[in-house]
């Protein structure tokens, strides 16, 4: 029996049955081999990601370190200006300590009224020529600007007392060392009448007038009078009036006059008329003047009483002042 079980493998039925087994085994290696395949390509879209990623790191490094390079450069540059901002600085707090020492001395030569007027006016002009120097500070980039604010904010404060002093020292004229301050002062306040008594009062002390009661000029007088006060007055009503009262303005008014022969009575009386001075052929007294921006151009100062129109023509007196050189238009 067991003989005839051993070759039963020889049948058709145990080779039927041994065909079987193989192919059984083939799936199952089949099997193994397809899951190992699809483990690949599993590894294969891994290995490509990967792939895919690093490339895309090295992309990133690539920036980073361009970025790197640049930032590198950039702090380069800004080392270079807050040094060249340092020696700025440095020389810019020289130039204004100096210049603050100038400026202390101005001021005590002005206090002590040890110096005259012209070499003044030419320590200014110095003290201004050094402040220009400094100007180059304000130019400096952008990346330094907390660093120089304080510096810059000390010189901007010295070029002010500086443009003060000189404004101050313009009111001192050199010739009489008459000081027109309170004058400008008033015109800057539009105290029109206060400032033409002011102008008044200062034209007749300068030609000695206030010692015999005599408030008012002759022709010497006229001829003689200090140019260098004629032409501080003449400016500061010119300049706080934006150009609508002053001697200069009443002398283009009397430039434009045409009468017959020239005669100077006419010329006087068309002058009063047109500037306000005369209202129905009249001559008006001081105290019915309008003191008010809003007069005729011309108006004032009251030329006309400086020269003593109360006591009689002055027609010659007109002429001799308003024909004065520094008395531009």
């Amino acid at each position: 029996m067991s003989k005839a079980g051993n070759d039963n493998w020889k049948t058709p039925l145990g080779v039927y049955e041994r065909s079987i087994a193989e192919l059984r085994r083939t799936r199952e290696e089949i099997q193994a081999e397809m899951h190992n395949l699809r483990q690949m390509q599993v590894s294969l879209g891994e290995l490509s990601n990967l792939k895919a990623e690093l490339e895309d790191s090295q992309v990133k490094i690539q920036t980073l370190k361009t970025d790197l390079d640049k930032t590198k450069a950039e702090l380069i540059t800004t080392q270079k200006i807050a040094s060249e901002a340092q020696h700025r600085v440095a020389d810019a707090e020289r130039e204004a300590n100096s210049a603050q020492k100038e400026l202390q001395n101005l001021k005590q030569l002005m206090n002590n009224n040890e110096s005259s007027n012209p070499q003044l006016i030419e320590i200014v002009s110095k003290l201004q020529e050094q402040l220009a120097q400094l100007a180059p500070i304000n130019t400096a980039s952008s990346q330094d600007d907390d660093f120089k604010r304080q510096i810059i904010q000390s010189i901007s404060d010295l070029r002010s007392q500086v443009s003060k002093l000189s404004d101050e020292l313009m009111l001192v004229s050199p010739a009489t060392g008459k000081d027109y301050t309170k004058l400008r002062n008033l015109l800057a306040d539009r105290e029109w009448r206060k400032a033409d008594e002011e102008t008044l009062n200062l034209i007749v002390k300068i030609s000695n007038r206030d010692r015999d009661g005599w408030r008012w000029l002759d022709r010497g007088e006229i001829a003689l009078f200090p140019w260098q006060d004629l032409r501080i007055i003449n400016r500061l009503w010119v300049e706080y009036s934006s150009g609508r009262f002053g001697f200069s303005v009443q002398k283009q008014i009397w430039q434009s006059i045409n009468v017959a022969n020239n005669n100077n009575f006419e010329v006087e009386k068309t002058l009063g008329d047109r500037v306000g001075w005369r209202v129905n052929n009249n001559w008006l007294k001081y105290d019915e003047l309008t003191f008010d921006i809003s007069a005729s151009e011309g108006h004032l100062p009251s030329t006309v009483h400086i020269l003593g129109v109360d006591k009689g023509r002055v027609e010659d007196r007109i002429r001799l002042l308003l024909s004065r050189r520094e008395l531009q238009i």
